[in-house]
């Protein structure tokens, strides 16, 4: 009678567990306006926030991050670290460190650039927020 009734527990929770009624959904994604330059100006620190709509992770696909300094000058910064995140139905923040492509970019400086945040939740359905950060 126990192993029926574990069977039955068991299968149960797989079948809970498949439900696209608990799928993992990111609520909120947000990206702060102040970015940190990193010494020699070679990469920035990017930040932010995300909410899920219940507990679990989800994956950071890349930042970009874009800047003009002269008319034909541009800082071009990026990283796809695909980490995994926690998440859920509350504030978690997140950074992650772009760095400069060398062969195509020139250096980053104070002042406003455009940011390009890509996550992706349970289902991998991307997340794609952009923002201008002010870099200091």
């Amino acid at each position: 009678m126990k192993r029926t009734m574990l069977s039955a527990i068991g299968i149960g929770m797989l079948a809970v567990a498949a439900s696209p009624a608990l799928a993992q959904e990111i609520v909120s994604l947000t990206i702060d306006p102040m970015g940190t330059l990193v010494p020699g100006h070679t990469g920035v620190k990017i930040t932010g926030t995300v909410v899920c709509d219940t507990t679990g992770t989800v994956d950071l696909e890349s930042v970009l991050v874009t800047q003009t300094k002269r008319k034909t000058q541009f800082g071009f910064a990026s990283t796809f670290p695909d980490v995994s995140i926690p998440c859920g139905p509350f504030i978690t923040n997140w950074v992650s460190t772009a760095t400069i492509s060398f062969n195509g970019s020139a250096l980053l400086h104070k002042g406003k650039s455009g940011v390009q945040v890509n996550f992706a939740d349970t289902f991998d359905d991307n997340h794609l927020v952009t923002a201008f950060v002010f870099l200091q």
